[in-house]
């Protein structure tokens, strides 16, 4: 029992607050998602996530903080992306474990930065900048540079099932799965942790897949799935985390959405790992722009991750 505890509540809340939620049975059914795309990469996973809560509490974590899983996402996200770039085995296995582990000092490190003078007036978070971090490195270092994906091709005569499917998949590959089925249980267990979260990664992917959909004639290489990812965690984290008030987060979220266009296009020019980058970036700005804005406020309560 204590086992389950210490270690099992704090991985599937792990999982969950990959899109700032702390809600188990959210984090159970983002399992489930992994485990029906591939059992492989659900290990390599929780590996990952097992990692980061074990060299968090090594490291003297703060306990609440572990229990609510917010020392586990970034090491969750670090096994994803270790399947993602590896496959099974024990390489993978091993990167998992180390870069989760990785995770907990990368993201001490940044916290200090944000504490800096000129950094300390706007409250920001690390979000998933340590898993980018980690990922990034360990890309580059196991794997030969990664060819771009092609750009997408012309518009299925179905397309409300074609911009579905885009939706579905771009929630999905907020945690690397490129699956419809996936994103439709991730959103399920969205809406089942805050029906403004399921809403506001309904929009953050609709939003970005229309853009995507509306950029290909320009020759802009963007892809559904992966453009997806970011805005539904931007949509996320500005729409229901960060901003206060009933109809500015919403407003706030728009502009974002929008902002997240051009770093995009500027995480893509600069040839790292995006990962997750447009996300934080785009997040960060964001809450820098707003500090100056009279009226937009900030939550009350501001999540450590």
């Amino acid at each position: 029992m204590s086992i389950i505890l210490v270690y099992l509540c704090p991985l599937s809340r792990s999982l969950a607050q990959i899109f700032f939620s702390s809600n188990s049975l959210t984090g159970l059914l983002f399992f489930v998602a992994f485990a029906l795309y591939d059992l492989d990469m659900a290990l390599m996973v929780i590996l990952g996530a097992l990692a980061a809560i074990f060299s968090s509490k090594v490291t003297d974590g703060e306990k609440n903080s572990i229990a609510l899983g917010m020392h586990g996402f970034c090491g969750a996200l670090v096994g994803a992306a270790a399947f993602a770039s590896l496959g099974s085995g024990e390489v993978s296995a091993l990167i998992s474990v180390i870069g989760g582990i990785a995770t907990i000092p990368v993201a001490k490190a940044i916290g200090p930065l944000f504490n800096l003078p000129g950094l300390r007036h706007f409250n920001l978070p690390c979000l998933t900048a340590p898993f980018c971090t980690v990922s990034g490195v360990m890309l580059i270092a196991t794997t030969k540079p990664h060819q771009g994906q092609a750009p997408i091709g012309p518009v299925n005569e179905q397309f409300i099932g074609y911009f579905l499917h885009a939706v579905l998949s771009g929630i999905s590959e907020v945690v690397l799965v490129d699956s419809a089925l996936a994103g439709g249980i991730i959103l399920a267990g969205l809406f089942i942790a805050q029906w403004k979260m399921g809403l506001a990664a309904l929009l953050g992917a609709a939003f970005e897949s229309i853009a995507s959909i509306l950029l290909r004639e320009t020759g802009t290489p963007s892809y559904l799935g992966l453009t997806g990812c970011s805005g539904v965690l931007v949509a996320i984290a500005l729409g229901t985390v960060f901003i206060a008030g009933k109809w500015i987060p919403w407003l706030v979220t728009l502009g974002a959405l929008f902002l997240l266009l051009p770093v995009s296009s500027l995480v893509e020019l600069l040839g790292i790992p995006a990962y997750t980058w447009p996300f934080v970036l785009t997040t960060w700005l964001s809450l820098v722009i707003v500090s100056f804005v009279p009226g937009v406020s900030r939550t009350e309560e501001q999540p450590v991750a």
